[in-house]
C-alpha cells in the first residue's frame, strides 16, 4: 500500500473531471434558468457542491469578488479532481490491501 497505483489515479481522475464538468454545466443552466424542470438537471446541479469542495470554499472570496471568467473555477475544479482522485486511488489501495490479508 505504500506505492500509488498511476493507472488507478488516473482513472479517477479523469472520472471526477468528467462528472465535475457535467454537473458544472448542470449548474450552468439552472443559474441561466433553463431546463430548471427535470429532475436529473437538479440532481446534477446540487452534486455540483460537492465536487467544487474544498478549493471554491477556501478561494470562495477569490471567486465572489473578482471577475475573471471561468478559468480559475476550472482550475479549482482540476485541483479538486486531483486531490479526489489520489482520495479515491488510496481507499482502493486500502481496500484491496485489506483483501489480501484476509
Amino acid at each position: 500500500m505504500r506505492h500509488i497505483n498511476k493507472l488507478n489515479f488516473l482513472t479517477a481522475t479523469v472520472i471526477c473531471f468528467v462528472l465535475s464538468f457535467i454537473t458544472l454545466l448542470a449548474a450552468t443552466v439552472i443559474a441561466a434558468g433553463a431546463g430548471s424542470d427535470g429532475i436529473i438537471i437538479k440532481t446534477l446541479e446540487k452534486l455540483f457542491y460537492i465536487f467544487r469542495f474544498p478549493t471554491y470554499n477556501i478561494l470562495f472570496d477569490y471567486f465572489q469578488y473578482h471577475q475573471h471568467g471561468w478559468f480559475p473555477l476550472l482550475i479549482g475544479l482540476f485541483i479538486n479532481c486531483l486531490f479526489y482522485g489520489f482520495v479515491i486511488e488510496r481507499l482502493v489501495s486500502f481496500y484491496k490491501a485489506r483483501q489480501e490479508e484476509a
